[in-house]
């Protein structure tokens, strides 16, 4: 499955969606060298501006649905594997206390795990430069 397809999965949140706080996530960081080049580079003697920074290794946010599912999108910029585990309550994205967590990435969409008793736990393995989303579908 393409970036193109996943991103076409999510649109209901991504597009749709009402934004929510993303879920708190231990994100490995890097220091990596970084360019800025201004438009008007090479006018009047202006150069390339280079410098180092500290960035996190990956991205995330969190949406909700109209039908009230949650997805959160997860992109890497590491070009290593990184576990990304977080844990979310459920009364803090008001869904109910019991559902399912799915994985939307190149190899298609799977189960991930089921929850209950408003804890939700996801543990997955970032691959190097992955785009995916972590669908939450709440059950009665």
């Amino acid at each position: 499955m393409s970036i193109a397809k996943i991103r076409y999965q999510g649109l209901k949140y991504l597009l749709h969606g009402k934004f929510l706080r993303a879920p708190s996530m231990q994100i490995p960081e890097e220091e990596l060298d970084i360019s800025k080049l201004s438009i008007y580079a090479g006018r009047k003697g202006q150069n390339v501006t280079a410098y180092k920074k500290k960035y996190p290794l990956a991205y995330s946010g969190a949406w909700k649905a109209d039908d009230g599912n949650v997805g959160i999108p997860l992109t890497s910029i590491s070009e290593k594997h990184m576990l990304i585990n977080f844990k979310i309550d459920t009364n803090d994205y008001n869904i109910s206390s019991n559902g399912e967590v799915y994985l939307i990435n190149n190899e298609g969409r799977k189960l991930l795990t089921t929850y209950k008793d408003n804890e939700i736990i996801v543990e997955h393995q970032l691959k190097p430069r992955e785009v995916c989303l972590i669908e939450i579908i709440p059950t009665s």
